[in-house]
């Protein structure tokens, strides 16, 4: 749990560099929503950005001892991020919040977090095409959206089957 700890401590001190580098866009992606949700600032004040990547490194914290709080608390973290504008240190540490969820935590839960990525990817892709009446945006969206939630938990799906498939070699060289 220390070496978690320190982890999320690097991963925010890092965020919060590209927080001051400028990696990220104050204007929410919901900006195109307005209409529907009027409470919605057009910009958010940067250091209200900080707020998601603080919940997602708390998810690093517990990542390991608690892998399917860590998801909640990244997706919380990624959730409000999207809604605020997004930065690219909050998006990065929710990688690896995934990707811990996969590898930690039930082995039923890899599986279904690919389906339910793959499927929200396709969707999040057509409210974006729709919202920008840009049918060509939903390729690059979908697929943005795809790529950013699949590849980590596939590559922690990898590293259980590995993992298992060692543990098995390794019962079967005692026997």
């Amino acid at each position: 749990m220390r070496r978690d700890a320190l982890w999320a401590v690097v991963a925010l001190v890092m965020g919060l560099i590209l927080l001051a580098a400028g990696a990220y866009n104050r204007q929410p992606l919901s900006a195109s929503l307005a209409g529907l949700v009027p409470f919605l600032p057009a910009t958010v004040p940067v250091p209200l950005l900080a707020v998601p990547l603080l919940l997602t490194c708390l998810g690093v914290v517990v990542r390991r001892s608690h892998p399917v709080s860590s998801l909640a608390l990244g997706t919380t973290g990624m959730t409000l991020d999207l809604i605020f504008g997004y930065s690219l240190g909050t998006i990065v540490v929710f990688t690896d919040n995934l990707y811990s969820a996969a590898l930690y935590g039930p082995a039923r839960l890899g599986r279904w977090m690919f389906g339910t990525i793959s499927t929200l990817a396709i969707l999040i892709g057509c409210v974006i095409a729709i919202l920008s009446h840009d049918l060509r945006v939903f390729a690059v969206a979908a697929a943005q959206f795809g790529l950013l939630g699949t590849a980590p938990v596939v590559s922690a799906l990898i590293v259980r089957q590995f993992r298992t498939q060692a543990e098995l070699e390794r019962a079967r060289a005692e026997q």
